[in-house]
């Protein structure tokens, strides 16, 4: 008897165009002294699912949150003291497990 094995994670690559794992995305927010900013950061991706979260960063500025590979994520904050920040965090090919990066922002003038 043949038996065909396949990687759990190919075969949804292959057959329906998306990795089921998923990657953390985490690390802090400061202004362009470097000191620590607690804010609320909206994570949304371009897929029919509409996903759209908000992540509170702890005191420090520290934030993590688990998103679905396959697809690009829009990060934003808006606070009124600073300037509005946006990235695009591009996870469609992404076999990664963790994303680490921090965030500047700028005050307002």
């Amino acid at each position: 008897m043949d038996i065909y094995k396949m990687e759990f994670g190919t075969f949804m690559q292959e057959k329906f165009g998306f990795h089921p794992g998923l990657t953390v995305i985490q690390g802090q927010v400061t202004d362009e002294n470097y000191d620590e900013v607690s804010t609320k950061i909206s994570i949304s991706n371009d897929l029919k699912d509409c996903y759209n979260q908000k992540v509170d960063t702890d005191l420090e500025g520290y934030f993590s949150v688990a998103v679905k590979t396959g697809t690009k994520y829009t990060i934003e904050i808006k606070e009124s003291a600073y300037e509005k920040y946006s990235l695009t965090l591009d996870l469609t090919d992404s076999s990664r497990s963790r994303v680490n990066f921090d965030i500047e922002l700028q005050t307002k003038e």
